[in-house]
C-alpha cells in the first residue's frame, strides 16, 4: 500500500478570515514549479482579485442606483396623488352645488355621472397614496380609538357593496361585544377590499359568507367565497402590489386591494391570511385586542369617503 502525507495549508477569504484546508497526497516526489510559473500565477491571481473587487464595486452601485431611482419614483407618485386628490375634492364640491342649483332630468343625470366618475377617480387615487405609503416605508397611517360603533361601520360597508353587486349574495355574521382599539375607518376599508375581492373574483352563483367576531382577546373577521381552488404559485403573490387575484377575470382595478389590505392589517399589529380549497377561499384578519388603553389619534389622516377598492 502506498503511504501517503497529509498536508494542511490555510486558504484566505473575502474580509482577511482564514479556514484550513487539508490534503491527502501520496508519498511521492513533486516537482517544483519555476520562478516563471510562480510568477504568472501570482500575476493572474492578482489580476483576478482585482476584477473581482471592480465587479462588487459596481454591483453595490448598481443597487444605490436602482434603490434611489425607486424612492424617487415612489415619492413623485405620492406627491402626484396628494395633488390629484385636492382637485378631485374641488370637483366633487362643484357638483354637489351644482345639483343644489338643477332640477331638470338632464342635468341631474350629467351630474351623477360625473359624481360616479370623480369618485371612480378619488379610489384609484387614494389606492395609489396607499401604495406609495407602504413601499416608502412609512406604512398606512391610522387613527387609533376606542370604537364602539365599529359593527355598523362595517354594515354599512357590506350593503354598499351589495348595492353595486346587486345580483350577488352577501351574507353576514356580526358579533362585536367589546370594544375594539383600531382605526374604525381603516378596518372598513379593509373589510371593502376583501368582499369586493370576493365577489369580483368568486363563483358568481355562490353566496360570500362575511363573519366578524371578538371576544376580549382577539377580534377576527373572515370573507369566503365559492370557486375552485387558487394555485400556489398564484397564493403565493395574491398580496403583492399590482396582483389581479387568482382568476382570468377582467378586474378594471390597479391590483392593489389586497396589498391594502396587507398593509393596514400589518399597521395594526395583526394577521391576514387566506387558504383555498377544493370549493372555496377564505381570507381571515385577526388582531389581538390591546390590554393597555392607547392614546387617542396615534397618526391622524384627513377623513374622507369611504370607498371600495379593486
Amino acid at each position: 500500500m502506498l503511504e501517503q502525507s497529509i498536508v494542511a495549508h490555510p486558504v484566505g477569504r473575502l474580509g482577511g478570515k482564514l479556514f484550513p484546508a487539508l490534503y491527502v497526497a501520496p508519498l511521492v516526489p513533486i516537482e517544483q514549479p519555476s520562478f516563471s510559473e510562480i510568477r504568472g500565477a501570482l500575476v493572474a491571481l492578482a489580476a483576478t482579485q482585482r476584477d473581482t473587487e471592480d465587479l462588487l464595486k459596481q454591483s453595490d452601485q448598481a443597487l444605490l442606483d436602482a434603490g434611489e431611482r425607486a424612492k424617487m419614483r415612489e415619492r413623485f407618485i405620492a406627491v402626484l396623488g396628494h395633488d390629484l386628490r385636492n382637485s378631485l375634492q374641488s370637483i366633487g364640491f362643484g357638483t354637489y352645488q351644482l345639483r343644489q342649483t338643477v332640477a331638470d332630468a338632464p342635468s341631474t343625470d350629467a351630474i351623477a355621472r360625473i359624481e360616479r366618475s370623480c369618485g371612480r377617480m378619488t379610489e384609484l387615487v387614494q389606492n395609489i397614496l396607499d401604495f406609495a405609503r407602504g413601499r416608502l416605508g412609512d406604512g398606512i397611517p391610522l387613527s387609533l380609538r376606542q370604537e364602539d360603533g365599529l359593527a355598523d361601520e362595517l354594515r354599512h360597508v357590506i350593503a354598499e357593496v351589495q348595492s353595486v353587486y346587486a345580483e350577488r349574495d352577501i351574507s353576514s355574521d356580526i358579533s362585536i361585544v367589546f370594544p375594539v382599539t383600531c382605526d374604525r375607518r381603516r378596518l372598513a376599508q379593509l373589510l371593502a377590499n376583501l368582499l369586493t375581492n370576493a365577489v369580483t373574483h368568486g363563483a358568481a352563483d355562490q353566496q360570500v359568507k362575511v363573519r366578524i367576531h371578538s371576544c376580549d382577546k382577539t377580534f377576527e373577521m373572515s370573507v369566503t367565497n365559492g370557486g375552485p381552488t387558487i394555485p400556489a404559485d398564484r397564493l403565493a403573490r395574491l398580496f403583492e402590489p399590482f396582483s389581479h387575484g387568482a382568476d382570468n377575470t377582467q378586474d378594471p382595478g390597479l391590483g392593489l386591494g389586497l396589498y391594502i389590505a396587507a398593509e393596514i392589517t400589518k399597521s395594526h399589529g395583526g394577521t391576514l391570511t387566506v387558504s383555498s380549497q377544493a370549493t372555496q377561499t377564505c381570507f381571515t384578519f385577526r388582531m389581538p385586542m390591546p390590554t393597555l388603553e392607547v392614546q387617542e389619534d396615534k397618526q391622524v389622516e384627513p377623513s374622507g369617503e369611504q370607498l371600495l377598492f379593486r
